[in-house]
């Protein structure tokens, strides 16, 4: 019989520790449904150094090995499948290996917990595998993040994903531009927008980082936090950079790594703004917070990758909007929902260097408008997006797929 309170979570990402900046919203999102009593169990695949087993703050956490020796497998993390697949053809040759694996790691973890729903992350293979262990009686819910919906395009995978969409319990995407993508080609009994969610910064000791390491007394910090790969555009941002130079003393700060970073530190070089351009590489997530307290904009300059990936989301603009840092970002996926031109941020064309150029120095050069972004920001971001509300919506699926009243 199955346990009426107990969830599985498939995932091909989730923190490999502590503070890891690799789909951390996978953990908050367990954790806060933790918080309102369901028991989360979050199933990911292994990597080379990482326990097969253990909690983090407090989730429980089972990775499946998919590949021998361990050294082999690197379908996953380090920027995820989808990038990993176009930096290393190669890696295409572990996919029918990853999905065997993550079947039978399911199949045994249902056997074990009796979960009563699974609840997976990605249509692309999670969402399949699922589905299909869905068919012995478990409710299933299939959250859709982007890369899975407006990538993987071919006739055969547009086909798995119609089955796996049209017969799950409940869809959730996780922004109006991923809802739209989802209804262009299936039917799905339910579907609900529901963001991954953030929330406020929250400080114990009340100590901010020393923004004078970084930028002078006359010197403005501009910031970019994400993964350094095309969709994320920071060559735009570079390219911007050297005209707002000519009317600002700017530092930009780019948080983060990933395979286009020696390409973008060329980029600065070539561009004459190394010296203006700080890399600071990856850092944990609870970190991303400490930068986005010392800046006076946050730039995502997002770029459309046709037929692999869109912004369908961005949860580090949600970031800034509750550490009240105004932002500029590119009007394209999921964006909008969050960054309300002229509203809540300001909103430019993708690969649009000047355009991102003019909107900076309009927040820096105008204070009241840098005020009514922060305050407006902070309120929308409140309203829509907190991690709480999007917990207590996704119990509410989970109470109404399993019959439990509220």
């Amino acid at each position: 019989m199955s346990q009426p309170r107990r969830i599985l979570f498939l995932t091909s990402g989730a923190p490999r520790h502590p503070g890891d900046s690799t789909a951390p919203f996978i953990l908050n999102m367990a954790r806060d449904l933790c918080g309102l009593g369901w028991r989360v169990t979050i199933l990911a695949p292994h990597a080379p150094g990482l326990k097969k087993a253990e909690e983090i703050d407090g989730v429980a956490i089972r990775r499946f090995q998919y590949l021998w020796p361990a050294a082999w497998q690197k379908l996953c993390y380090d920027g995820g499948a989808a990038v990993n697949l176009k930096r290393r053809r190669s890696n295409a040759l572990a996919i029918p290996f990853f999905i065997i694996a993550e079947l039978l790691a399911a199949l045994l973890q249902i056997l074990r917990e009796r979960p009563a729903l699974i609840h997976s992350h990605w249509v692309i293979p999670q969402g399949v595998v699922g589905q299909a262990l869905s068919l012995a009686g478990m409710g299933h819910v299939i959250s859709v993040h982007g890369t899975d919906i407006f990538g993987f395009r071919g006739a055969p995978l547009r086909l798995i994903k119609r089955w796996a969409l049209d017969r799950c319990d409940h869809v959730i995407a996780n922004s109006t531009s991923t809802r739209n993508e989802v209804d262009a080609f299936c039917h799905p009994r339910a579907l609900s927008i529901i963001p991954t969610g953030a929330a406020p910064p929250v400080r114990k000791d009340c100590i901010l980082p020393d923004r004078g390491v970084f930028a002078g007394p006359d010197t403005s910090i501009v910031l970019f936090v994400g993964r350094l790969i095309e969709a994320k555009g920071v060559r735009y941002l570079l390219e911007a950079l050297p005209s707002i130079l000519a009317a600002r003393q700017v530092k930009l700060l780019i948080v983060g790594d990933g395979p286009e970073r020696p390409a973008l530190e060329s980029c600065a070089r070539d561009l004459g703004v190394r010296d203006n351009t700080i890399f600071t590489g990856a850092v944990p997530h609870s970190s991303v917070q400490d930068y986005l307290s010392i800046a006076d904009v946050f730039v995502g300059p997002s770029v459309s990758i046709p037929g692999e990936s869109t912004e369908a989301q961005g949860n580090t603009f949600i970031e800034a909007l509750f550490a009240r840092v105004p932002v500029v970002a590119s009007r394209l996926g999921g964006i909008p929902d969050a960054i309300i031109d002229e509203q809540t941020g300001l909103l430019v064309e993708q690969r649009a260097s000047e355009q991102i150029a003019r909107a900076v120095l309009r927040i820096l050069s105008e204070p009241e408008l840098a005020g009514s972004l922060r305050l407006a920001g902070y309120n929308h971001a409140a309203a829509k997006f907190s991690r709480s509300t999007s917990a207590r919506r996704i119990d509410a699926i989970y109470r109404s797929i399993l019959g439990i009243a509220a």
